[in-house]
């Protein structure tokens, strides 16, 4: 299968009480992946009063080629966290530095059937705080599991990394810079949304 060349690709997640979020996603080429991650979502935590929730909602795409080449994007959109100066900043991702997979113990992920149902990532991309034009210098660390469909008790722990950690989405991110497969952290589940694990 030749590449595909798309211009822009966009993708929309929605919920029963009607989020929509909508992202938008340049100069993708789109081959035939061997094991890729995709789908999206949200995550809202705090104390239940809207002012104090943590509320990030991302979408994209990642995968090897047949040659073991990394390809993908993902955008995150960080509405309001517990770092202000982040409220309203958008990380877009411009390169895919790692993707992992493995299995824990965990149900999932069925349909469709893989191997794994855990998988790690970490991306090199832009930010672009409220208000201002985007920057480059920013990566985005991950672990995501999914756990069945559609979307059910699929989770997240991500990190965004600017020569340190600036946010953590449960603080309990294990912060190594040379991420590996977790023996522990604590993953925070989609509010809405679905994540799909290929993998063989």
């Amino acid at each position: 299968m030749s590449d595909v060349p798309f211009a822009k690709v966009r993708l929309q997640a929605y919920n029963s009480q009607g989020w929509c979020e909508t992202y938008e996603l340049d100069d993708m080429v789109y081959t035939a992946l061997e094991q890729f991650l995709t789908g999206g979502g949200q995550i809202v935590a705090g104390d239940g009063k809207r002012k104090d929730l943590n509320v990030v909602s991302f979408a994209g795409n990642l995968g090897y080629t047949g040659d073991f080449s990394l390809v993908g994007q993902y955008q995150f959109h960080l509405h309001n966290v517990s770092v202000d100066a982040l409220d309203g900043a958008i990380f877009h991702s411009t390169s895919v530095q790692t993707l992992g997979f493995y299995r824990d113990s965990g149900d999932g992920p069925a349909p469709p059937s893989a191997y794994a149902n855990v998988a790690y990532y970490s991306i090199d991309g832009r930010l672009k705080m409220k208000g201002g034009q985007f920057e480059d210098g920013y990566t985005i660390y991950a672990y995501v599991a999914d756990r069945g469909e559609p979307g059910v008790d699929d989770s997240i722990n991500f990190a965004l990394w600017n020569g340190g950690v600036m946010y953590s989405s449960t603080w309990d991110f294990p912060h190594d810079s040379s991420i590996d497969v977790p023996t522990n952290t604590v993953m925070e589940f989609l509010a809405a949304g679905n994540l799909q694990l290929h993998s063989e």
